[in-house]
């Protein structure tokens, strides 16, 4: 690897003093967001931490159980929540915090993702420009709309970017089934890992698709562990009925695929045979770049961001890979760094001001897809 100045790796113009001030603010403003939500209730977390209790005590069996889970939301969370509707091994990853009370799982939650996010900035972080200093990165993450939405809601979903970000790094070392097995622990949110495997495939990199299996059995094999052998039929299940049940938070309409985009111009779902021959199409195009490089593993996640079943805006937290492959690429261009401010900020603006609007950042994906597709053919070169 090559080495590289002091001066090139934290930009012009960026001392260490003013980083220092910059994540700070930064940070603060992150914590105060997340002080608020835990204040106000107005949280994901309930839900994560209710279902750890119940595989706590030896009921992994009833996770999918509706009236179970009610039962133990308002024993542990003081009143019902959303309805817990991930894969066991997501309430297994809380399940350390029911050793403490909900407020300070909570905080230890947050905690958790920011140094996680952390992983992220110095994985990700390019070899010159503001992006080159991973406590900077750091900083601009947070700043990032759907980072603090995650923090707000004691989300996973900075966990499922750490296992991107991680599998972006070993594809880097030429290391795809260990990659391969990383990404898969994005199985956390399936929505979010099953196109990943569709571009392995479609791409022939059976390497990478070996270690995903071999990471998806694992996943597999504590699910059961967790649950039983139902889990099996339970959980596809309590899938399928979500739409007919209350309070699962899952409204399409609010969301930023191109499926709630198409909902949002024509006022109903699209039919499934449109939905599954778009889904192919966006497949198809990340065939035009391996996703063991950058620009192709930008491409892909673009793409997986897009054709998702469900996508919430604190989903969007991965656009920080392809967000970041463009910032190496544009360079000093001050026109291009305003550009790419605006797709920074848009999600954060949207959430707080306008949420009806949200599918329209299907369009923003769209032009980062594009973009992507016509940007040099100059690698992002990393710092690591």
């Amino acid at each position: 690897m090559l080495s590289v100045s002091a001066e090139e790796r934290s930009g012009p113009g960026n001392g260490g003093a003013n980083w220092r001030v910059f994540l700070t603010a930064i940070f603060s403003f992150a914590l105060a967001l997340s002080l608020y939500a835990l204040y106000h209730g107005a949280m994901d977390f309930r839900m994560f931490y209710a279902a750890a209790w119940m595989v706590r005590q030896g009921q992994g069996g009833q996770l999918y159980n509706l009236a179970a889970q009610r039962a133990f939301q308002a024993q542990y969370t003081a009143y019902p929540g959303l309805l817990f509707n991930y894969p066991p091994v997501s309430a297994a990853l809380y399940l350390p915090l029911t050793l403490t009370s909900l407020k300070s799982a909570y905080l230890l939650w947050c905690l958790g993702n920011m140094l996680a996010l952390a992983g992220v900035a110095v994985t990700l972080r390019t070899r010159r420009g503001l992006l080159a200093d991973a406590a900077n990165f750091y900083g601009v993450a947070l700043l990032f709309g759907p980072a603090l939405f995650t923090l707000i809601q004691g989300q996973t979903s900075i966990l499922v970017l750490l296992a991107y970000a991680g599998a972006l790094a070993l594809l880097r070392r030429r290391r795809p089934l260990a990659a391969g097995i990383v990404l898969s622990l994005a199985l956390i949110k399936p929505q979010l890992a099953l196109p990943m495997l569709a571009v392995a495939l479609l791409q022939r990199r059976w390497r990478i698709v070996g270690g995903w299996l071999l990471g998806a059995a694992g996943v597999l094999i504590a699910s059961v562990a967790i649950c039983g052998w139902k889990v099996m039929t339970e959980y596809p299940r309590f899938l399928r009925t979500m739409g007919s049940l209350p309070s699962t938070g899952i409204q399409p309409a609010y969301m930023a695929s191109l499926r709630a985009l198409y909902m949002l111009a024509r006022g109903s779902e699209p039919r499934l045979w449109m939905l599954a021959a778009v889904t192919l199409l966006a497949l198809l195009v990340t065939t035009r770049h391996s996703m063991e490089t950058d620009r192709g593993y930008a491409l892909a996640t673009v793409v997986t961001l897009l054709v998702a079943y469900h996508l919430f805006p604190h989903d969007l937290v991965l656009l920080l890979i392809p967000l970041t492959f463009l910032t190496a690429e544009a360079g000093p261009s001050r026109r291009l760094t305003v550009l790419l401010a605006g797709a920074w900020l848009a999600p954060l603006l949207l959430v707080i001001f306008y949420p009806r609007a949200l599918p329209l950042l299907a369009l923003e994906m769209l032009a980062l897809l594009a973009w992507i597709l016509c940007a040099n053919a100059r690698p992002m070169q990393s710092a690591v």
